[in-house]
């Protein structure tokens, strides 16, 4: 394959096509044309299964005069996957009714065999599922669904004023290329984004408190 003067390169290519890692188009239309020479030096190359998918390879006419190479064209079938729904369910913790919560919860304990024993890690898993499913019936039983399908969080103003300074410094950079404001803009952005870490971390911690001191440990609740 190739040019009449392979070189060492070209042998090992060759021989890893050959051990059947990749594989080229079967085409053997010459690519490269200059001076009255006139060889196949450029391949497609690829592994299974995307080589099974080329089609209409098609060589074309040289551009120029410098290069010699012939551009190659060919078809590839491509498409995006359905993102599958997301299995996360936002629960509105504030129109929550924890009294009959605990009661749905008390009446799904009860059903366990308090008599088993815990001999293997399979008795432990077993039971493990047991809790977990008994809160999952709770929780639908009393704690109605969020009707927002997308849930966002307050921005500090620390990182209102780094995107501001992100987006002044990434047009200073863009209009006198700058390599000053080029670096403050990736500062910026690495700036940016611990900020925004800390303020989802933050608002966690918000609302894990508010459920544990408001909610949870209320009352109302036990």
């Amino acid at each position: 394959m190739g040019s009449r003067k392979t070189n060492a390169r070209g042998k090992q290519l060759q021989e890893l096509i050959k051990e059947g890692f990749i594989e080229c188009v079967d085409d053997d239309s010459t690519t490269f044309e200059k001076n009255d020479y006139e060889e196949k030096l450029d391949w497609i190359l690829a592994s299974q299964p995307l080589i099974s998918f080329i089609s209409n390879v098609e060589t074309h006419l040289t551009i120029g005069t410098l290069s010699g190479h012939k551009p190659l064209t060919f078809d590839i079938p491509t498409g995006v996957q359905p993102k599958p729904t997301s299995p996360r369910i936002s629960l509105n913790f504030k129109a929550a009714k924890w009294s009959k919560f605990r009661i749905k919860l008390d009446q799904q304990l009860m059903l366990w065999n308090n008599d088993g024993r815990f001999d293997s890690t399979l008795d432990i898993e077993e039971y493990t599922s047991f809790i977990t499913n008994s809160i999952m019936v709770a929780t639908q039983e009393a704690i109605p669904p969020t009707q927002q399908m997308n849930t966002s969080y307050t921005l500090s103003e620390a990182s209102k004023n780094l995107i501001k300074l992100k987006h002044q410094a990434y047009r200073r950079w863009k209009k006198a290329g700058n390599n000053m404001d080029k670096h403050q803009y990736y500062n910026y952005k690495v700036l940016l984004t611990n900020s925004l870490r800390n303020d989802r971390r933050n608002n966690l911690n918000k609302l894990m408190s508010s459920l544990c001191q408001k909610k949870m440990y209320s009352d109302a609740v036990w």
